[in-house]
């Protein structure tokens, strides 16, 4: 089996933040500033080629079922090597839902898609996981993703089991804590939160926090799971943080969403789209 090992218990050290180091991300952040008269020398060879694909929240819906519903309209580029390189260092936090109403295959695609988040990081970015039911749980602090960082994290992330409730204020609340209580910061952050939204309990808190998120500067992305994911409920924690909500259909559409909010945060701004 290729899948990681999975640890009975982290170490102390996996549940503290790994430190940024001040020189690398000031060569970093040097690397990605880009003047117009860069921009006008840049090669064709390196300009990323633009794809746009649209998804229904539902594949089909009578009119007499409901007037509005959701479409999911995912921009992406794909980038030279130069271009990759020059992405910043992120600090991201995961709040992940594992309650009862994961089960039936929804915590499995979950998993998927943080495979995917863990493989897409570099190891100048920042990664930590906290996972919800009725209570939340910090299952690793923010770490480097290295090649053995990343194990831990997939190991962690392999032990989510579905039982509980769900209390995805509790999560939005330990994960923004991670980020406001750390010792050193990357040059962006963001938060994304993956649950199926079976939970309206205080939306005027959750609301407040997400606002409160965007109003420091840390960016919150909200993915759905499960035909019977509470859209309405998820859309408005995103319109709160002005980010977005994304339904995650089928394991297939993990990688074009998850790989397009990476790269909101981390790659270098594309402009005059038509």
């Amino acid at each position: 089996s290729n899948a990681p090992p999975v640890p009975a218990a982290l170490d102390a050290v996996y549940m503290a933040e790994d430190l940024v180091d001040p020189e690398e991300l000031a060569a970093a952040t040097d690397a990605n500033t880009t003047t117009p008269d860069d921009a006008m020398d840049t090669g064709a060879d390196e300009l990323p080629v633009v794809t746009i694909t649209t998804t229904p929240e539902f594949p089909e819906m009578g009119l007499a079922a409901s007037s509005a519903f959701h479409v999911r309209v995912n921009l992406k580029y794909e980038e030279s090597a130069s271009l990759m390189s020059r992405k910043v260092p992120m600090d991201m936090v995961c709040v992940l839902d594992s309650s009862g109403s994961m089960g039936g295959g929804k915590l499995d695609s979950l998993k998927v898609a943080m495979n995917i988040v863990i493989d897409s990081l570099g190891p100048r970015d920042r990664l930590s996981i906290i996972d919800f039911n009725s209570f939340p749980t910090k299952k690793h602090g923010l770490l480097k993703m290295d090649a053995a960082k990343k194990l831990v994290s997939k190991g962690q992330l392999q032990r989510l089991r579905a039982s509980g409730g769900t209390n995805i204020l509790a999560g939005m609340k330990l994960g923004w804590s991670t980020l406001t209580n750390r010792s050193s910061h990357n040059t962006c952050s963001c938060m994304l939160l993956l649950t199926d939204g079976q939970d309206r309990t205080a939306l005027d808190e959750k609301l407040e926090l997400a606002r409160s998120m965007k109003s420091a500067g840390t960016s919150l992305f909200v993915f759905g799971f499960g035909r019977d994911h509470d859209s309405q409920h998820m859309d408005a924690i995103a319109n709160a943080a002005e980010s977005t909500f994304t339904y995650i259909e089928s394991d297939e559409m993990a990688p074009d969403a998850f790989g397009g909010t990476i790269g909101i945060q981390q790659g270098i701004s594309l402009g005059n789209i038509k």
